[in-house]
């Protein structure tokens, strides 16, 4: 009879049911999102979800959210004119003051003070956004 050998493969397996809520936020990061929508597209329990996620990703969903609307938001703080208060609907926050909480979180600077470091100088606004 011939031994088998099992071995953990190196490469980490992204769990199916992570990688639906990460690609719905990823695509869908500008709308009002909750745990009970991701627990529906992911079709478990939202409770479950959270330790999932958390377990697999070091992070929480929401938090994974929060960083990909930051991430978004740097990029329109560089490269448009919009103010940080436009900019905060557009990248799906709540409210102006819970965006530049959440964005000092992620960056240890206010959205305006990134803008001042980051935007080039004599740059005219390079935004497509009507």
């Amino acid at each position: 009879m011939k031994e088998v050998k099992l071995e953990k493969s190196i490469g980490k397996k992204v769990n199916h049911t992570i990688a639906l809520a990460q690609y719905y936020m990823t695509q869908n990061f500008q709308d009002p999102i909750t745990l009970d929508t991701l627990a529906k597209v992911s079709n478990i329990n939202k409770y479950y979800l959270v330790h999932l996620f958390k377990e697999e990703v070091g992070i929480t969903p929401i938090r994974y959210l929060n960083e990909i609307r930051v991430e978004e938001a740097k990029i329109l703080l560089e490269t448009t004119n919009l103010t940080v208060g436009e900019i905060s609907n557009i990248t799906g926050f709540s409210s102006q003051s819970f965006f530049t909480q959440a964005f000092k979180r992620e960056t240890n600077m206010t959205p305006s003070q990134f803008r001042k470091l980051n935007k080039p100088k004599g740059k005219e606004d390079r935004s497509t956004l009507p």
